[in-house]
């Protein structure tokens, strides 16, 4: 679903229960500039020796293109499981930012480009002015920040910086003089009327003047004699002129008050996108040295609960009622391809200026994202040894769609990228790297469940709109399940399987090791069923043929087990049953192994650990045991 500045608003509570309900949030992004370490190294007067950075050295070239480009475009796909049916649901969106910040709130932006960035978004049908027109608001916590002080000190007119006027500068001091004359003799008049005196050029209003009105330079020095000579009035800007009027301490207080609203008011629809990076966010107080932006919650939202729904009293419009919204959602797993770069400018974008010391940021990052998945990482880790491999997103979706599946389904709105390859456009990627860990993941200690088909039958794929990347797509007859569901062309043997259970207990002697079955869900112990799996089975070993992707399992000792009706129960006929492959279990051992890794390529220590600092001597030993083969903890 695209998402701009014409229907943010209005899809952004349906965002957040999107991600509230997810079993992982997948993020992409599209920058108008990227690391080059060339160009890196060039600003900074050094060679570049063509050796392996440190991980250190990377974060630093990485931090600094985070500073100077900008995030054009942001894709998420919330990921459901549907543990009963045994299926995934998808809702991936596409979000274009505005990088252009309201007027009203004084904070400026520098917006970078760099031309090689430039040249390859192009190239991929990107439109460059849709950000500027119809892209989606956002303040990082540093511009909110900046915000709220500047307001803050206008507000304060004690504050304001006094100007020395030049004695030479006789038009500004002749100015002043008159003002105190105009002040003192409305001040001794005896009618309460008129009210108020406007400080104008002399002879302004008047019939037949043609002059210009006082220039912002001068309506300073009106502010300033007032604040400084007549604490008993209060002077008001006004088009060309100044007004003053008797100060009212009510009136002020009323008038402070709608700034402030005002100022909230702005604040909430130009933090704009970063509320859904908040939603999936833990812990954000920890990192945030400023309290006025996020505040503790009133008495009617602290007491209110998503189960019970939203209370009366709040409005899901106000920053009071969209912090209650983004405090209720349960925090997903976060998931991306290539993570190192993208949360580097994800902080950067959303938050404000990053650490210098890389293993600062790896304790931040630890912070905000408890549980962290880089589907690189993952690829990398599985087919470490296979010298065929390659683990772009592109190339590993083309590699997992060999393989069984688990069921994919999206709802009718979000079935954009069913018929359509978008690569590169953010949404699409962020699609394609959750498709690619819910396969890759099923595969590696995967479950199948079995589920009783007992929905409305399926139809027929349409042939005449034949779909890319050799998916199937299905839809459903029953009005109250209309989803558009995907399977893969390689379909699952038609076996009955129970649920597999908890994994069996994790063997650190035997990981990585090569298994006689190859890899993935072992075969049912029946040789014809074992036929059909070994047939359909693209990872293992043909004579003379190397494997297309060669993934090492821990986990096919795992038992599978027939399902088989209890002997002379009487009953109606047994419904249809499905066996249908799933992710681990949130339980899983897996996420232990391969959670908060971030692949870093080219560097001295591959891979970056996020949540904790870490030896650069070694590793604790429980880190170590979790390790995958040929992998070193920094």
């Amino acid at each position: 679903m695209d998402i701009d500045c014409s229907n943010f608003r209005s899809q952004l509570p349906s965002i957040l229960q999107a991600i509230s309900r997810s079993r992982f949030v997948s993020f992409d992004l599209e920058l108008s500039g990227i690391p080059t370490r060339q160009h890196s190294r060039a600003r900074n007067g050094l060679k570049d020796d063509g050796g392996k950075q440190t991980l250190q050295q990377r974060y630093t070239e990485t931090k600094t293109a985070a500073e100077r480009f900008q995030i054009l475009q942001l894709g998420l796909t919330c990921v459901e499981e549907d543990h009963e049916q045994g299926l995934y649901v998808m809702r991936p969106y596409n979000f274009f930012l505005d990088p252009v910040p309201d007027r009203k709130l004084k904070i400026e932006r520098d917006i970078t480009y760099q031309s090689g960035a430039v040249q390859f978004l192009l190239d991929h049908n990107f439109r460059m002015d849709v950000p500027f027109v119809r892209g989606v608001s956002f303040l990082s916590f540093r511009e909110e920040s900046a915000a709220r002080t500047i307001a803050e000190a206008d507000w304060a007119r004690e504050t304001v910086a006094d100007i020395s006027i030049s004695p030479e500068d006789i038009e500004n001091l002749q100015l002043m003089r008159r003002a105190r004359q105009e002040i003192g003799m409305w001040r001794q008049q005896t009618t309460a009327e008129p009210s108020f005196l406007n400080i104008a050029p002399a002879g302004h209003g008047e019939p037949g003047y043609n002059g210009r009105g006082l220039n912002r330079y001068q309506k300073r020095l009106v502010h300033q004699l007032v604040r400084a000579e007549y604490p008993d009035l209060v002077s008001i800007s006004k088009f060309d002129f100044i007004q003053i009027i008797p100060y009212d301490r009510e009136r002020e207080e009323a008038q402070l008050k709608r700034k402030k609203q005002g100022l909230e008011n702005t604040l909430t629809s130009q933090i704009g996108l970063r509320w859904v990076i908040q939603a999936l966010c833990s812990n954000i107080e920890a990192v945030l040295s400023d309290d006025r932006i996020i505040p503790p919650l009133s008495g009617a939202a602290s007491q209110a609960t998503l189960n019970s729904g939203p209370s009366p009293a709040i409005d899901i419009g106000s920053s009071e009622g969209l912090r209650y919204l983004v405090s209720q959602v349960s925090k997903p797993t976060l998931v991306g391809h290539n993570l190192f770069l993208d949360l580097i400018y994800l902080y950067a974008c959303f938050f404000g200026p990053l650490p210098d010391d890389v293993e600062e940021f790896q304790a931040i990052m630890g912070t905000l994202f408890p549980l962290i998945i880089d589907t690189k990482y993952l690829a990398d880790s599985a087919n470490q040894n296979s010298p065929q491999y390659r683990s772009s997103l592109e190339e590993l979706d083309d590699e997992l769609s060999k393989i069984p599946s688990p069921v994919i389904e999206f709802p009718p709105e979000y079935n954009k990228y069913l018929y359509t390859s978008a690569m590169h456009e953010a949404g699409f990627d962020s699609y394609l790297t959750a498709k690619n860990l819910i396969r890759l993941s099923a595969k590696l200690d995967g479950h199948y469940k079995s589920v009783s088909l007992n929905r409305a039958k399926i139809k027929e794929p349409d042939q005449r709109n034949p779909p890319s990347h050799s998916i199937q797509t299905f839809a459903t007859s029953t009005e109250e399940d209309s989803v558009a569901r995907v399977e893969l062309q390689i379909p699952l043997a038609e076996h009955q399987i129970a649920d597999l259970g908890q994994p069996a207990d994790f063997d650190e002697q035997t990981m990585g090791q090569s298994t006689p079955t190859g890899g993935g869900i072992p075969p049912i112990p029946d040789s014809e069923s074992s036929a059909q799996v070994s047939n359909s089975h693209p990872l293992q070993q043909t004579d003379g043929e190397a494997p297309s992707l060669e993934i090492y399992n821990t986990f096919d000792s795992l038992p599978l087990e027939e399902l088989s009706a209890a002997p002379d129960e009487p009953g109606p006929p047994s419904p249809e049953i499905e066996a249908r492959l799933m992710m681990p279990s949130a339980d899983s051992i897996f996420w232990e192994i391969y959670s908060n890794r971030l692949r870093v390529n080219g560097t001295v220590e591959e891979f970056c650990m996020v949540g904790q600092r870490l030896s650069r001597s070694g590793s604790s030993d429980s880190l170590s045991k979790m390790q995958p083969p040929g992998c070193w903890v920094p």
